[in-house]
């Protein structure tokens, strides 16, 4: 019994896996219960075994990405112990996640999320609030002990901090992935810093 469970949460990983491949080489359209079929090596109804349908797999695609992201900020704050670092490598690790998930900013970025299963769409809204309240969290530690400007508005600076990460991740996929993320983000992130520093 204990064996069977395991191999059926890599299954169900296998295929949330293949979705984001998918979506990522043939946008949000492309994923079908073929294609995921196709791209894992089985039959059709091997995928409905595990997915009653391709919302239940977007469902899975979008638990994903809340518990990756709040793995970034837990991994990123217990390596750096001050909040700027913190905020730092968060950004890094984020984007770095993004890169290696290029199906992900075709689901955050596509009108089919958010017309269709109304269920979902708010599931990931949740997700990236929950995202942003860290975030928020971070910044305030930042300016009590002074690291960060005494005045600054850390409501607005979690919504850029998110923003520059999307509009990143965007402008990527309308290139055609044809420049690294990381690299343009090391040059985001710098302009982003002047703007939160202590002024003192």
């Amino acid at each position: 019994m204990g064996l069977r469970k395991v191999k059926t949460k890599i299954r169900q990983a296998q295929i949330t896996e293949a979705a984001l491949e998918v979506i990522g080489n043939n946008g949000f359209k492309g994923l079908t219960i073929s294609a995921l079929a196709r791209r894992v090596g089985i039959a059709d109804g091997n995928v409905y075994r595990h997915f009653k349908d391709k919302d239940a797999v977007l469902e899975a695609i979008i638990n994903a990405i809340g518990i990756a992201l709040k793995r970034i900020v837990k991994e990123s704050c217990k390596e750096e112990s001050d909040p700027l670092s913190c905020l730092e490598k968060v950004f890094t690790k984020h984007i770095s996640f993004l890169e290696n998930h290029r199906g992900i900013p075709r689901i955050i970025f596509s009108d089919e999320m958010y017309s269709g299963n109304k269920k979902l769409a708010l599931k990931l809204k949740g997700n990236v609030m929950e995202y942003v309240e860290k975030i928020k969290n971070i910044l305030r530690q930042g300016v009590r002990d002074e690291s960060l400007d005494c005045n600054l508005d850390v409501d607005a600076a979690a919504i850029a901090f998110v923003g520059l990460i999307q509009s990143t991740a965007l402008q990527w996929v309308l290139f055609g992935y044809s420049f690294s993320p990381k690299a343009r983000g090391k040059k985001i992130w710098q302009i982003y810093l002047k703007g939160i520093l202590s002024r003192r």
